[in-house]
């Protein structure tokens, strides 16, 4: 059986207000890109200041291969929301792209 050594690169969207869960999910992750299957987790807290925040976003939702959604009561009311959750009904993701909400 022939396994995919392909490196992937994980996306995280959350409502700041959620950061405290932000920060326990990649504790967990962290030992992803140590072990080669991942490349880089990114979320929003990684924007260097003075930045421009929503191209570096787009940019970093277009090169990942999975968009983990961290969905809460904050996430949804979030302006995030708007920007990423509903990108997949607007523009489609590539083929290898995956979303996956966390509840």
């Amino acid at each position: 059986m022939a396994y995919n050594t392909q490196q992937i690169d994980l996306f995280i969207a959350y409502s700041r207000k959620d950061q405290t869960i932000l920060d326990e999910l990649v504790t967990h992750l962290i030992v992803l890109p140590k072990s080669k299957l991942v490349n880089e987790i990114w979320y929003d807290g990684l924007i260097d200041a003075g930045s421009k925040w929503e191209a570096e976003i787009q940019e970093n939702l277009d090169r990942a291969d999975i968009i983990l959604l961290l969905v809460s009561s904050h996430f949804i009311r979030s302006c995030l929301w708007n920007f990423v959750g509903r990108r997949p009904m607007c523009l489609p993701f590539g083929l290898y792209t995956s979303v996956c909400g966390i509840l």
